[in-house]
């Protein structure tokens, strides 16, 4: 993905590993929802290149309760994710 441009929900949502795709939806549509508080963290799985992902955001609303911006971040913890295994 772009590592300085916005990224559009089509593309981010075709990066990711088919198997976590529902869940990560799922949790993008819980931060979505004004009630959430517009907190989003999740770990899942990129399909190409293989990769582990922890992303981070927040979603802002206006006084009606409308999202009007989602921002955060995406670390790669691939690394982190194998030291672990490898201690189990």
């Amino acid at each position: 993905l772009p590592v300085h441009e916005e990224v559009n929900m089509d593309l981010a949502m075709a990066a990711i590993h088919d198997d976590d795709r529902e869940r990560v939806m799922a949790a993008i549509e819980r931060a979505l929802h004004p009630d959430s508080g517009g907190y989003y963290e999740i770990e899942y799985r990129i399909a190409t290149p293989p990769a582990t992902v922890r992303a981070k955001g927040q979603a802002y609303f206006d006084a009606n309760g409308t999202a009007y911006r989602f921002s955060g971040i995406v670390q790669d913890i691939t690394a982190q994710k194998k030291s672990e295994e490898a201690l189990t």
